[in-house]
């Protein structure tokens, strides 16, 4: 319990005398001191602050607290030490009492708050002013053995005594034994996809068109060339009166090798720049074609009429193929035309009219038919053949022209040539695909054969009606611009129309094969 204001009193068994009024003043003095004193002990309580539960309250602190069942203690009064006589009595003449020095703005004594609010009993008494300077406890953790609550920065464990700060080696070797290996695909995977990547950029930055172009237009140069070389062999080594097998098995070869570039080759655009040597490798490749189809229908036939012009196709194949003798080597790939003639007119004297092979049959009603559609359909292909050289004059100049019939005037005119040309096609596949379902067909082959090849058609005239379709979308970009989005985008040939090309090619083939006939190429 706080102590009493009359300790400082002289304690006396006598009855209490009077006090003067020197002694009165003086004891209010004192009262007025402690109150002063007691009110700069409490934190200022500033304006706007709010309340919050102090801190607990530790052991010692609890220790010095005063018994919260204890009567509380109210402030004396001057009042309470005078004598019953000084009570009544009052005042008379009494000196002016200084007042005490103001701490803070404190009120007076008795307007100081009574402690008649002291909390309930069993509950620790609370600051009912608590700021910033309260005392807070220090953070705690957990030890990592016993689990008992240590101050943070502790160096060991008050309980059972373990480090609770480790060594700069300690925690590597900890964290080590705490990292797990990476699975056998990621340690191993990764700097394969790693790499992967790095590659496919490289492929990508260094990638350049144009290359492709020119290493593509060799390998189908190369593999033609090739099989001419053999065929050339074969024809070279005929004498009157000897076997074609040899000859007539390496023409067919070099026959399924020219179909197959010439696929290539058309199905595939022309780089930027590179509009002369692929022209140039087209015309060769048609050329040599020419030759072998003339050359295939000689052995199967000697007295065929490709033997009259077997000459001017040879020259031709030579012209051609010499043309594109800088992309890939192509000296003596023509060869053996003189003794193919010579084998060809001594067979047709020795024989007239023996073997199979030695007199002219006549085509059936069904294959002339299907021949005449085909080469009635041929005049598209042209067109075709002019519609993309157009484009490709209108995307790198005119000045590269480099197709049949007039240069254009300018890009503008090679491209509203060519959308022209594209609707003349489109009318054109479709009547070819009319006149194919027309054909008579009496058998299960020869309906496979009209139905394809209209098919082929119909598939030709959806290419021109896409390719006009692209020319319309792209008319704000100028010429140059329609020409380079509808070359990237439309191919001569659909990859539908090459589809249906190879199966029309493929039910047609027993079909000739049947009548004595050598195989059509695909090519519509």
């Amino acid at each position: 319990m706080r102590d009493s204001p009359t300790d400082d009193l002289p304690e006396t068994a006598e009855p209490r005398q009077p006090a003067s009024a020197g002694t009165r003043q003086g004891l209010a003095e004192r009262l007025r001191a402690r109150a002063a004193a007691a009110l700069a002990e409490r934190p200022v309580r500033r304006p706007g602050a709010t309340s919050r539960p102090g801190p607990p309250v530790r052991e010692e602190a609890a220790a010095e607290a005063p018994d919260a069942s204890a009567e509380p203690v109210k402030p004396a009064s001057p009042a309470e030490f005078a004598t019953p006589v000084e009570a009544a009595a009052p005042v008379e003449a009494a000196a002016p009492v200084k007042s005490a020095p103001a701490v803070d703005d404190a009120p007076a004594v008795d307007d100081a708050p009574a402690v008649d609010d002291a909390p309930a009993e069993g509950v620790a008494p609370r600051d009912p002013f608590p700021g910033d300077d309260d005392p807070v406890d220090p953070p705690v953790i957990g030890c990592t053995r016993c689990d008992a609550r240590v101050v943070m920065g502790s160096r060991y464990c008050p309980s059972c005594g373990t480090p609770l700060v480790r060594s700069g080696e300690q925690a590597a070797a900890a964290l080590s034994r705490t990292r797990r290996a990476a699975p056998a695909p990621i340690r191993f995977g990764a700097p394969v996809v790693l790499v992967g990547v790095l590659v496919a950029t490289l492929l990508v930055v260094t990638h350049d068109p144009a290359a492709d172009a020119r290493d593509e237009l060799a390998a189908g140069l190369g593999s033609v060339v090739t099989a001419n070389r053999d065929l050339s062999a074969r024809l070279t080594a005929l004498r009157p009166g000897s076997s074609p097998a040899a000859a007539v098995n390496a023409a067919r070869a070099a026959d399924r090798t020219i179909a197959r570039v010439d696929r290539r080759f058309s199905a595939s655009d022309i780089a930027t720049g590179e509009t002369g040597p692929t022209t140039r490798a087209r015309a060769a490749v048609a050329a040599d074609g020419a030759y072998v189809d003339a050359v295939v229908a000689i052995l199967a036939n000697p007295r065929a009429s490709e033997l009259s012009a077997l000459g001017r196709r040879s020259a031709r194949a030579v012209a051609a193929l010499d043309a594109v003798d800088d992309i890939v080597d192509t000296d003596d790939a023509i060869a053996g035309s003189a003794a193919l003639g010579a084998h060809a007119r001594a067979r047709a004297a020795a024989s007239p009219s023996a073997g199979g092979d030695t007199a002219a049959k006549p085509r059936p009603a069904f294959v002339r038919d299907v021949d005449r559609a085909v080469a009635d359909a041929s005049v598209a292909r042209t067109r075709v053949t002019r519609t993309f050289a157009l484009l490709r004059a209108a995307r790198d100049g005119v000045g590269t022209w480099d197709g049949p019939g007039d240069r254009p005037a300018s890009a503008a005119a090679a491209v509203d040539q060519a959308e022209r040309e594209l609707t003349r096609i489109a009318a054109s596949r479709a009547t070819s695909a009319g006149r194919a379902r027309e054909i008579d067909a009496s058998t299960a082959a020869q309906r496979e054969v009209t139905r394809t090849l209209a098919t082929a058609f119909d598939a030709g005239a959806a290419t021109a009606r896409k390719l006009t379709g692209c020319i319309a979308s792209f008319q704000n970009t100028g010429a140059d611009g329609i020409a380079r989005q509808c070359l990237e985008g439309v191919g001569p040939q659909s990859a539908a129309e090459v589809r249906a090309v190879r199966a029309w090619a493929a039910a047609y083939r027993p079909v000739r094969t049947a009548a004595g006939l050598p195989a059509a190429r695909a090519r519509l």
